[in-house]
């Protein structure tokens, strides 16, 4: 299928974190999975500052919407407006439906804006819309 994913995910939440990994998991995506807890470490990880002087470049970054110190609005912004890592694939994974925080999202520049499902089910069926992301942006990049 291509080379393997490296997929941050910002998610302050372990028990998402887990069905969000098992989801992956079950999955037919070739992906390694990091994993930090704010919008600040997000940055970080991206930029590798402080503990993340050795993470690679992610080619998908999964923000949950509310988190500790920096918000996945402000998050979504800052990678957008970076030529560095602007062209990272941004997904908002979040448990708000409001249209007013999908707006404020998508003109940041994010490239989906995904509502956590409730069941397992609707992880896996995420998953899979990951996936196709991934691979039409690997065909965009004449990478498949």
């Amino acid at each position: 299928m291509g080379r393997k994913v490296n997929i941050l995910l910002a998610e302050d939440n372990p028990a998402d974190k887990m069905l969000f990994e098992i989801g992956i998991n079950k999955s037919s995506l070739d992906a390694q999975i990091f994993w930090v807890t704010d919008g600040v470490q997000v940055m970080d990880f991206l930029h590798n500052a402080g503990d993340f002087a050795d993470s690679p470049k992610p080619d998908i970054v999964i923000l949950d919407l509310n988190m500790p110190r920096k918000d996945g609005r402000e998050v979504v912004k800052e990678i957008k407006r970076n030529k560095l890592t602007e062209k990272i694939i941004t997904i908002v994974f979040t448990t708000s439906d409001a249209d007013a925080d999908r707006q404020v999202c998508l003109k940041a520049g994010a490239d989906r804006f995904i509502i956590k499902p409730l069941e397992f089910d609707g992880i896996t069926k995420i998953v899979k819309e990951i996936e196709s992301i991934w691979l039409s942006s690997q065909a965009d990049a004449g990478n498949v």
